[in-house]
């Protein structure tokens, strides 16, 4: 699971402090996510479901085209999402600027990992949270060592700069959303595309 990348900056070195500076018992006495914040990670949730479906779009008409590299070619239906997004950002259909902007998209997915899958707290004086979780590998890859039994690992950020993320974001989904259309347009696609068979047997337009 990729989590953002450990960035030293002097607010994160400040943040951090906080953190070790605190007590466990008292750690865990933080205040939890406001309503906000819960805006803020389901958002950024929702927004990477859109995304994700763009992707394995793009994915599909790229390899029905003949347009995915040689290592992605004849898969585009089966590949793990993050087979996909390397597929789909390495076809040479992008003008300039695109693909840059399908990289910024996978740093963003970072930090939807974080706010999926790492309990949070918020500091008490600061518009920061704080996350935490316990993987062995890689503690032992950020420490070179074997992490005690009972040991987290931990990570912050302010949200202001969270929130701006995600309202870049919103744009590159908008964006991804009708370049995955205007693909299909051009590239052409099966005569009931855009119809789905539900489990229940109903027929309904996607």
């Amino acid at each position: 699971m990729a989590f953002p990348k450990n960035v030293q900056t002097p607010r994160g070195v400040e943040l951090q402090a906080i953190i070790n500076a605190t007590p466990p018992t008292e750690f865990a006495n933080w205040p939890t996510p406001t309503k906000d914040d819960y805006v803020l990670i389901g958002g950024t949730i929702a927004l990477f479901s859109y995304i994700d479906l763009s992707l394995r779009r793009l994915a599909e008409i790229f390899d029905h085209a003949n347009l995915l590299t040689d290592s992605w070619k004849g898969k585009g239906a089966t590949l793990s999402m993050a087979q996909t997004a390397i597929a789909v950002r390495t076809a040479p259909v992008w003008a300039p600027g695109d693909a840059e902007v399908l990289e910024e998209i996978e740093e963003h997915r970072r930090m939807r990992n974080m706010f999926a899958h790492c309990p949070m707290k918020r500091f008490p004086n600061d518009d920061a949270l704080a996350f935490f979780y316990r993987n062995t590998r890689d503690f032992e890859k950020l420490f070179g060592e074997a992490a005690p039994l009972g040991t987290l690992i931990n990570m912050a950020g302010d949200v202001q700069p969270m929130k701006e993320a995600v309202g870049r974001l919103e744009k590159q989904q908008t964006w991804l959303g009708i370049v995955a259309g205007s693909f299909e347009m051009q590239l052409g696609t099966l005569p009931d595309a855009g119809y789905v068979q539900s489990s229940e047997g109903n027929v309904s337009s996607s």
